[in-house]
């Protein structure tokens, strides 16, 4: 399977971060990475620059925006915990997460905006 883009990696995200416990995210690399069924291959590929596995990458991005729209709180270097704004999206059954959900949070538009987005 092709490595999904990070919006793609939001709500499974998320969905694991449901369990209220602090999360590692190389943990959660590894858990998503079986989700999404990426074979060894798939794992290795690199970004151009040739510094960052292009999955972890976007496991990276995929939980600064979630940070940014306060649905995931960071609790110390590599660690985070969902929010109760983040249990309240799962509550209401979304059934994807990208950009244009989370422009429904100021704190998200306001980083999107300063960030020319």
């Amino acid at each position: 399977m092709a490595v999904p883009d990070f919006q793609g990696i939001m709500l499974p995200l998320l969905k694991i971060a449901s369990n209220g416990n602090e999360q590692n995210i190389n943990d959660v690399i590894e858990e998503l990475a079986q989700q999404f069924r990426l074979d060894e291959h798939d794992r290795r590929v690199l970004l151009p620059s040739g510094k960052q596995r292009k999955f972890d990458n976007r496991v990276g991005w995929a939980r600064t925006y979630l940070q940014k729209a306060q649905l995931l709180t960071s609790t110390g270097r590599s660690r985070f915990r969902i929010t109760e704004r983040g249990r309240e999206v799962l509550s209401s059954n979304a059934t994807y997460i990208n950009t244009k959900y989370l422009k429904r949070y100021p704190e998200f538009l306001a980083f999107h905006d300063a960030n020319g987005k």
